[in-house]
């Protein structure tokens, strides 16, 4: 309970704090709550205004700096632009019902709950995992005497603490405070992952399809998935993206052109006026920063890094996949971290994600028989650096061209492929019984 009442107060504390979130009718830091004003202006085009204009960059901004329609005056040369699928704004034009400023705390209590269901989740597996009459616990005590029962029912009892550290984690306070997506992706990538771990593929796949408002984070596992021929989760995932393209076609086909030619050329977006480099923490974001912006250099340099991320995840994703296993776990951290690498754009607030790979990760250390004691030692070290460092990175980025995040990032991916090759293949002795076809 202490855990709990902590962790309200802190989320109270951080809106409380929050400059995005302190209402006035002329606002020079920029507009209220940060970038939830693009929503709400999406989902107002497809009630009253026209919506076959969604990517044209005037018609937005003039909209935006409307004060009668949306309350507040913000400085004209700030501008957040329409770039979500019209799927999306479909499905959020309900909240253009009320005015910005109550829409926007409407939307900041469902981004909170997501943050708390996919803790309860992720708490859920590790007590699971944890529980001293699992197989995975027999297993970790015989390997190793230091996972006593005793050990184990410490490690269940600290669990809820997970719950306010998770809040002092700086991109999960910059996605709420700025009205982000960040706790929306964790939920969806953490279900995912539950489903997966229970033997649920299909489900796991409708879930998985729903990242669709953000492709680039749903690209590394769909390929993935696709090449390791879980074709329960492909289907899962196509039929969702089925019925969320259908709801884009129900805004026009020209709108749905217009979003695929915005969509494609994802990686032009490093190169908008004003786009924050510093703030960037995927492969091509890193090595614009580091020649002073996007080109050819860049994009060679990333290229080649992505060819070693790719190199990474086959040693990663290597033999079957095993529901209920610390194998799988690793796998899908590694995915996790993979697509954070991958990705064209990615900004501080979308390492969010980030805490489902790190929680997943330290329950393998905590457990301490599924990863050589070398590796152990590296990866928690790797853990702790990752969760400390973007309170910090953005400046130093800043300061010297270079995003310590992206490196950290890689030793992660090549921790857990080291530790689930070092690791011997699964024997099918989980609770469903099911191995995941594939090689």
């Amino acid at each position: 309970m202490v855990p709990v009442l902590l962790s309200a107060a802190m989320v109270v504390a951080i809106y409380a704090m929050s400059p995005n979130f302190r209402f006035a009718e002329v606002r020079p830091e920029g507009p209220f709550a940060g970038d939830f004003l693009q929503e709400w202006l999406g989902g107002y085009m497809v009630r009253c205004g026209d919506y076959s204009r969604f990517y044209d960059p005037l018609y937005a901004q003039a909209l935006q700096h409307d004060a009668q329609l949306v309350g507040f005056e913000f400085p004209q040369q700030q501008y957040l632009p329409i770039v979500y699928p019209p799927f999306y704004y479909l499905l959020l034009s309900p909240l253009s019902l009320v005015p910005v400023w109550l829409a926007a705390w409407i939307w900041a209590g469902l981004m909170v709950g997501c943050l708390a269901m996919a803790l309860t989740m992720l708490w859920g597996h590790a007590a699971g995992r944890l529980g001293t009459n699992s197989p995975n616990a027999r297993a970790s005590v015989a390997k190793s005497p230091d996972t006593s029962p005793s050990s184990r029912q410490r490690l269940i009892a600290a669990l809820p603490w997970a719950i306010p550290a998770a809040l002092l984690y700086q991109p999960l306070v910059e996605s709420l405070t700025s009205n982000q997506k960040g706790t929306l992706c964790l939920l969806l990538l953490t279900t995912t992952f539950v489903l997966l771990n229970r033997g649920r593929p299909l489900a796991a796949g409708m879930v998985f399809g729903l990242l669709a408002f953000k492709p680039q984070l749903a690209l590394v596992i769909a390929v993935a998935m696709l090449m390791k021929r879980q074709w329960r989760f492909v289907c899962g995932g196509a039929m969702m993206g089925a019925a969320l393209a259908a709801g884009s076609l129900l805004l026009g086909g020209d709108v749905c052109r217009q979003y695929f030619d915005f969509a494609t050329g994802t990686a032009d977006y490093l190169s908008t006026t004003g786009y924050a480099l510093h703030k960037s923490h995927c492969l091509y974001g890193f090595f614009a920063l580091l020649a002073g912006g996007p080109g050819p250099a860049a994009r060679i340099a990333a290229l080649l890094a992505a060819a070693g991320v790719v190199y990474l995840l086959a040693r990663l994703l290597r033999g079957p996949l095993v529901p209920g296993t610390s194998r799988l776990s690793i796998q899908f951290a590694g995915l996790v971290v993979a697509t954070v690498l991958l990705s064209p754009h990615l900004f501080t607030y979308d390492l969010t994600i980030l805490l489902l790979p790190v929680f997943l990760l330290a329950i393998d250390v905590a457990d301490r028989a599924e990863i050589p004691a070398t590796s152990r030692r590296w990866l928690l070290a790797s853990l702790v650096t990752l969760f400390v460092l973007p309170g910090v990175s953005v400046p130093i980025a800043s300061a010297t061209g270079v995003q310590l995040t992206v490196p950290v990032l890689f030793v992660m991916l090549f921790l857990a492929a080291q530790a689930v090759k070092r690791e011997s293949a699964p024997v099918v002795t989980t609770a469903t019984g099911r191995v995941f076809s594939g090689a």
